[in-house]
């Protein structure tokens, strides 16, 4: 609650419990009483208001994810939540805890899930039985998932917007060193710098190119390849470097793998959190020669096991690894988990912070009235 609103009702119980002796102090209570109630009727109308925004967009989500075409969406949070609460976790206990505070643990989740981001798979996750643990995993990685994706979500619909201002499109926007400035007169030097930043991060000038590659993927595909790769959360790598996907480096941070072919180079890259090792797979399959095929198919449906097919190149084992995606998901109804959007905040709003303490004034009204 604010803390305006808190020193507000804590006056108005205070001024119900000492009552009023002055006729001009009762009209004033009366006038205060009164506004009260109004502005609790109208807090309470605005969070009704917030709900449906938020079940709008869930909905336009849902939508965007069922259409065909080249602009094709996996079901994208349309917002990126005002704010995200993170949470250091000690212990698998820990974990489960904090899920349950936030409604992350019973089934069904709420639709519009808290953008709760908890900062590591504990080391004894792998103690609990097999479908609690599976329970932890999938429950902890789709509010950072859903966070993930409403950030390439944003990107897009930049993008886009950048692209509206043209009565034709540029085919490519060229870098800051050469002299063709043409696809810059259109734009501010905010959006400018927007795109000159994408096409470095996404590693393509191309319109087209970059029309493929700033796009979200579906829930379901991250859960189940993080699952596969991270053992649902209780690899060495997750557990010591937030890997969650298997991910190598050749940079001098990382995890040295214990089975590392002679001559080999690589490490296990380490991640700060579990939302930076989620970002980096994202950008991985968007960017990446090997996974080319998979944003192909991506024009065409965002269903998950067809999206698997353009992983050949994520495993040695290929089309043996591919089946196992798909079997995961098939198996743990992971394509249900492609419904969810994000809520706004983490911050739990319910009746009670909608009308304040209405229990404490309505005391203090008795006792007044009762004089």
């Amino acid at each position: 609650m604010d803390s305006r609103e808190t020193d507000f009702v804590k006056a108005m119980n205070n001024a119900c419990q000492t009552g009023f002796t002055a006729s001009g102090d009762l009209t004033l209570y009366k006038r205060m009483v009164m506004a009260f109630f109004v502005l609790a009727g109208l807090m309470f109308s605005v969070s009704l208001l917030i709900s449906q925004s938020d079940s709008n967009n869930l909905s336009q989500s849902a939508a965007v994810g069922s259409e065909g075409g080249a602009d094709q969406q996996a079901r994208p949070p349309l917002f990126v939540p005002k704010s995200c609460e993170t949470l250091s976790v000690a212990s698998s206990e820990d974990l489960i805890n904090k899920l349950q505070v936030y409604d992350l643990w019973e089934n069904p989740l709420p639709n519009a899930v808290p953008p709760v981001i908890l900062d590591r798979y504990p080391e004894g996750i792998d103690q609990l039985p097999i479908e609690e643990k599976k329970k932890a995993f999938l429950h902890t990685l789709l509010p950072i998932a859903l966070v993930a994706l409403s950030e390439v979500a944003e990107e897009r619909r930049q993008l886009m917007h950048v692209l509206d201002k043209y009565k034709t499109p540029p085919e490519e926007f060229s870098s800051e060193e050469e002299d063709d400035t043409t696809w810059k007169k259109p734009l501010k030097s905010s959006e400018r710098k927007f795109i000159a930043n994408l096409t470095q991060k996404y590693r393509t000038t191309s319109v087209t190119g970059l029309l493929s590659r700033v796009k979200t993927v579906p829930v379901s595909l991250i859960l189940a390849q993080g699952a596969i790769e991270s053992s649902w959360g209780s690899s060495r790598f997750a557990n010591q470097g937030n890997n969650l996907f298997g991910i190598w480096t050749w940079g001098t941070d990382g995890i040295m793998p214990t089975e590392r072919e002679e001559g080999k180079s690589h490490m296990v890259a380490a991640y700060d959190s579990l939302l930076d090792s989620v970002r980096a797979y994202i950008l991985m399959l968007n960017r990446v020669t090997a996974y080319s095929q998979l944003r192909a198919i991506r024009k065409k449906t965002s269903d998950p096991v067809a999206l698997a097919a353009g992983l050949l190149n994520y495993s040695e084992r290929g089309g043996v690894y591919v089946s196992d995606i798909g079997r995961i998901i098939e198996y743990n109804n992971l394509r249900d988990f492609d419904s969810y959007g994000l809520a706004r905040s983490s911050v739990k709003t319910t009746r009670t912070d909608s009308i304040f303490t209405m229990a404490g004034i309505s005391s203090g009204l008795g006792k007044f009235f009762s004089n």
